[in-house]
This record gives C-alpha cells, structure tokens and sequence, in this order.
C-alpha cells in the first residue's frame, strides 16, 4: 500500500510541474497580446466637432 502512495505522489508532482510550465507558458503569450494590442486605444480629443447652434433643434431617435 506505500507503494501506491508514493506512486500517486510522484505522478501528482509530475502533474504540478507540466501544470506550472503551461501556465507560465499562457502568462507569456497573454503579456504579448497585451503588449501587442496596448497601442490600439482611441481618443477623442473634441477638436473639430460640428456644433448646431440655435432653437428647437433636436435629434429625434424614437420617432413612431
């Protein structure tokens, strides 16, 4: 019966290492995604908008 416990020690070590490996494995491609896509932001400054000024104008989305 020890035998069997050393065994299942021995392959549940084994397990928690190739699982350490993999997870390392995605944090370094999850950094160079983020590190790939960081730059895509959009920003809106309010420069150059196209004001309407005057009364009673209005954007009717809902009209029925």
């Amino acid at each position: 019966m020890e035998m069997v416990d050393v065994m299942l020690s021995i392959v549940a070590s084994v397990l928690s290492i190739v699982a350490t490996v993999i997870a390392f494995k995605n944090k370094k491609d999850i950094d160079k995604l983020r590190d790939l896509y960081e730059g895509n932001k959009m920003n809106a400054t309010g420069n150059e908008n196209i004001q309407v000024v005057g009364t009673g104008n209005q954007v009717n989305t809902h009209d029925k």
